[in-house]
């Protein structure tokens, strides 16, 4: 059985992911820390302050206005409560995936994440090589009708 309030005992820490559900550390009495990730839906900060850098986001709520969350070097293309801070090298705009609907959440030439990191490279994923493969294996098994996504 999953112990839940175990779980959120700990810092939370996420690099190089593609979050497509929501993102919800409600009950979370430690911080998060998202590093260069895209967040696909609505993601709810409560409680601990939590920060967000050189990642892609694209709607992010404070409904009880804790203060502290923060993000850097980030691309928001959603909407994004006021009371959440904007640090350095933020922006709102498209980031131009190369194509979401089959799960290519590379960056197209001309996105305004490419080379605007904190680091000095590209906001969002690091793609692997392994991470390539999968997806295009994804592809294909849903092309064939054997999953769906």
């Amino acid at each position: 059985m999953f112990d839940n309030r175990r779980y959120w005992q700990h810092r939370s820490h996420f690099k190089n992911t593609v979050l497509v559900g929501g993102w919800n550390p409600w009950g979370n009495p430690k911080s998060v820390q998202t590093e260069h990730s895209v967040a696909l839906a609505m993601t709810t900060f409560y409680q601990e302050p939590c920060l967000w850098r050189d990642s892609i986001i694209r709607d992010i709520a404070n409904p009880q206005r804790h203060p502290g969350h923060r993000m850097e070097h980030c691309v928001t293309f959603g909407n994004v409560s006021p009371d959440i801070e904007r640090g350095p090298g933020c922006v709102h705009a498209d980031p131009m995936f190369m194509d979401p609907k089959n799960l290519d959440y590379r960056l197209r030439p001309g996105s305004p994440c490419i080379g605007k990191a904190s680091d000095g490279g590209d906001i969002g994923v690091r793609w692997t090589p392994e991470m390539l493969e999968l997806l295009r294996v994804a592809q294909e098994l849903r092309r064939r009708g054997l999953i769906t996504f």
